[in-house]
């Protein structure tokens, strides 16, 4: 059921915006923000649900923590980095939405790093 509400508060909110991009711009945009945000935060429960089980699998198969923070990390920044690169092709404006997006795959290639390094290290230590 909550499916159906996140669905119909997408396209209520895209056919709105839709009406007022017509007459005001900036008002569709804002809207389609508004919009975006609300369906997140309907989806905020599954997320977190989400992240529970996430980290109890990886505590049961004797993890470190460090690294799954980093993981879900990198997981938030770009699926806000999506979602922000979204919103600017939106409000047409296509090579801020390039940045966006590249932007927030520099910052998760940078935060993958210690994971990466510390595989590698683990990989030359089995080696013979």
């Amino acid at each position: 059921m909550d499916t159906v509400k996140i669905i119909a508060t997408a396209i209520v909110g895209t056919l709105l915006a839709l009406v007022l991009k017509e007459q005001k711009p900036y008002m569709g945009i804002v809207l389609s923000f508004i919009c975006a945000l609300c369906v997140f935060f309907m989806a905020l429960p599954y997320i977190e649900k989400i992240i529970t089980y996430v980290r109890a699998i990886y505590e049961s198969t004797g993890g470190k923590d460090s690294y799954i923070n980093i993981l879900l990390k990198i997981a938030g920044v770009g699926t806000l980095s999506s979602l922000g690169s979204s919103l600017c092709a939106d409000a047409g404006l296509t090579s801020v939405s390039y940045v966006v997006a590249l932007s927030g795959k520099v910052i998760c290639m940078c935060m993958v790093l210690p994971v990466v390094i510390e595989f590698f290290t683990e990989l030359i230590s089995i080696l013979p």
